[in-house]
């Protein structure tokens, strides 16, 4: 009886602590619940403990915020500039090119991606799909999560203006080489081994320092540059050589016309090239006789400038609301100078034929007179204007030039127009004028001064045509001409470019003009009932300019002194366009724009060295 007591007292005992455990256990997972739930609805908006874009923490930083910082961190960057060293040699790389004369040619040469290295560290943690969130964030308050800073700059021109800075410190290795007499009789030059620069790993070095927002000074050093081809790889050609140099005079021709290649030119083509083959081990190269490529591209490029025709796309004006044709399609021809090379190499060095045909190819027109006829356009579907008052002289030509290249095109249905591309090249055989820009620490000539008048002229006609904008980048700077702020698109080279699509199921018509110092966009079409509606640009963040920027030029007598560029303030700019269209679908787009403020630039004549 006893012992039945004890038993039922120690189970009732048992009893009691498991649920004493199971209020604590409950309580404890209410408490995480609840503190999970705070903590969830605190980070809701903000950016999970322990993460770091480079080397800065964002915890607990809005998107704004961590933008905010990051804007701060990087103009310093920018405002600093790069240092590389080479012994005692130091130079310091402004990171904008300035346009003396032209603001479309000042530009950074490095652009960091705030926005969406922002909403990468913003992402980490919010995986909601499956329980992966939990471990990210726990990973990241433990253990720390490091983002790589997103960005975008000028490599090849980085490397050039290293190299117009440092050249003089390299001497470059000469590969074994002959020489050809005045009887054009071949003897062997012996190879010379070299020392030069490594820009690539300093490159690589840059590239690692601006993911994590760290610039330190980049040491560049020189390593050894062995020459590829050596005099005992060559001697043995030194018969086939003498006999491809007999061969000459050699004829180019096409359609009965003939270019003769004689043998003062035929010895600047031949060399000893070296090939790397899949069956061979790295580094191993097979050396054979042939022509040089850049060589003879250059005389094919001559003779290109007399058989080349560009294909005429049917162009079209608008009068009275009219279709009026001023110009039909018609094909074009191309000389294709690499596939031609290839040949003259096939022809000469080892069929020893001396008449090579031309290849020749025929380009036909993207628009025929025939299928643009019945084109249906009727009406104007988007106006776009800018303002290039107070233009100099080069910079209203280039406009002009540029405004004449785009008036009359079509643009297909469906088609995604790119502005750079249908411009095509700009330089002097184009009809375009130079401007002087500072690039790096030097002064040089630049084409393309005034085509960003374009750029943005065509984008707030696309904008007001309610057409997808693909591609656009504002200027580094704020613009005089393109105010209000906001409203511009830079373009330059092949990147940044201006991009869209003509989604209209119609064929448009681009029609351009110049009133005073207007210019003027229209795209004719046939419009499908959308309706576009802009907001009032929004202006904020207005950063205060730097103080002025004086640079040392040998343009001016030493100690005159030029200024060249007046002061502006940075500022964000925002504006909302909504398309509403004919079945009540509304497509809603920000367009944001990050100005740098910009300080006066003052030019003064240094002294000669």
């Amino acid at each position: 009886m006893k012992i039945n007591f004890l038993k039922k007292k120690t189970e009732k005992i048992n009893l009691s602590i498991w649920i004493k455990l199971i209020i604590i256990l409950g309580g404890l997972i209410l408490f995480l619940f609840i503190f999970f739930a705070i903590f969830e609805k605190y980070y809701s908006q903000k950016i999970y403990p322990g993460i770091k874009i480079g080397n800065l923490d964002l915890s607990g930083k809005t998107q704004e915020q961590a933008i905010d910082l990051l804007k701060e961190i990087t103009e310093q960057i920018n405002q600093k500039g790069l240092i590389f060293v080479s012994g005692d040699k130091v130079v310091e790389i402004d990171l904008i090119a300035i346009g003396l004369t032209d603001p479309d040619l000042s530009r950074d040469l490095l652009r960091f991606d705030l926005e969406n290295s922002v909403q990468q560290a913003f992402q980490i943690g919010r995986n909601y799909q499956d329980f992966n969130f939990i471990k990210e964030q726990w990973n990241a308050l433990i253990y720390g999560r490091q983002i790589e800073m997103k960005y975008d700059f000028r490599k090849e021109e980085l490397i050039k203006i290293l190299k117009d800075n440092f050249h003089f410190l390299e001497k470059f290795s000469q590969n074994a080489d002959f020489k050809i007499n005045t009887n054009y009789q071949i003897a062997v030059v012996s190879e010379k081994e070299g020392y030069i620069l490594d820009y690539q790993q300093a490159i690589e070095e840059l590239e690692q320092n601006l993911k994590f927002l760290d610039i330190q000074p980049i040491d560049l050093t020189l390593i050894i540059e062995n020459p590829k081809i050596t005099k005992e790889q060559i001697e043995t050609f030194i018969p086939v050589a003498q006999e491809i140099i007999d061969l000459f005079p050699v004829s180019l021709s096409f359609k009965g016309k003939k270019w003769e290649i004689k043998k003062d030119v035929g010895k600047k083509w031949i060399e000893f090239q070296f090939s790397q083959f899949k069956n061979l081990e790295e580094n191993q190269k097979e050396i054979s006789i042939g022509f040089n490529q850049e060589e003879i591209e250059k005389k094919l490029k001559t003779i290109a400038m007399e058989i080349n025709q560009d294909a005429q796309n049917a162009k079209f004006k608008i009068d009275n609301g009219k279709i009026v044709e001023f110009q039909a399609s018609k094909n074009g021809k191309k000389l294709n100078i690499e596939k031609t090379y290839q040949k003259i190499n096939k022809e000469i060095i080892f069929k020893k034929n001396k008449e090579i045909e031309l290849i020749i190819e025929e380009i036909e027109p993207e628009i025929t007179t025939e299928s643009a006829n019945d084109l249906g356009i009727k009406e104007i579907i988007g106006i776009g204007k800018s303002n290039f008052k107070g233009s100099p002289k080069n910079r209203r030509s280039n406009i002009k030039t540029g405004a004449t290249a785009l008036n009359g095109l079509l643009i297909e249905p469906d088609e995604e127009f790119s502005t750079v591309k249908v411009l095509g090249k700009v330089n002097k055989k184009t009809g375009y004028l130079p401007e002087l820009v500072i690039k790096g620490n030097k002064t040089t000539y630049e084409y393309g001064g005034g085509l960003c008048q374009i750029g943005t002229t065509i984008f707030r006609t696309a904008l007001n045509s309610g057409l997808p904008i693909l591609e656009r980048r504002p200027h580094t700077f704020r613009v005089q001409y393109y105010e209000p702020a906001g409203m511009d698109a830079a373009i330059y080279g092949l990147h940044p470019d201006l991009k869209f699509k003509n989604d209209t199921n119609n064929y448009i018509l681009i029609q351009t003009k110049i009133e005073k110092d207007d210019l003027i966009f229209e795209f004719w079409g046939v419009s499908d009932g959308r309706k576009v509606e802009i907001t009032k640009n929004k202006i904020f963040n207005i950063v205060k300019a730097p103080k002025t920027k004086i640079i040392k030029t040998k343009n001016l007598k030493p100690g005159e002194k030029k200024c060249i560029e007046t002061s502006h303030n940075g500022a964000d700019a925002k504006f909302t366009r909504t398309v509403t269209y004919l079945n009540g679908e509304k497509k809603v787009k920000i367009f944001k724009s990050h100005y740098k403020p910009w300080g006066a630039v003052c030019l003064i004549g240094k002294a000669v060295e």
